[in-house]
């Protein structure tokens, strides 16, 4: 789905002292979760689900891969303190 989203941009490397939130959202029966990173001088997306699976800064997933993805937001949550 990103790939038709935003094409062969490349990829994209955020600093860890420049992140200023991590937005959470789990999984459910119907929908995917989603880890969403602002970071200071990007626009933070408050409007939800359907706009954070086109945010450029979220990276979308599957129940089956909750616990990898909390303890993402755990250590990314415990680095920048």
């Amino acid at each position: 789905m990103a790939f038709f989203q935003y094409g062969l941009k490349g990829d994209k490397e955020i600093v860890l002292k420049s992140i200023t939130a991590v937005q959470f959202k789990k999984p459910n029966f119907l929908t995917y979760g989603y880890i969403q990173i602002a970071f200071s001088g990007s626009p933070e997306s408050k409007k939800g689900y359907f706009n954070a699976f086109k945010d450029e800064n979220t990276v979308m997933f599957r129940p089956k891969h909750l616990t990898k993805f909390i303890a993402i937001k755990e250590k990314i949550q415990e680095l920048i303190g």
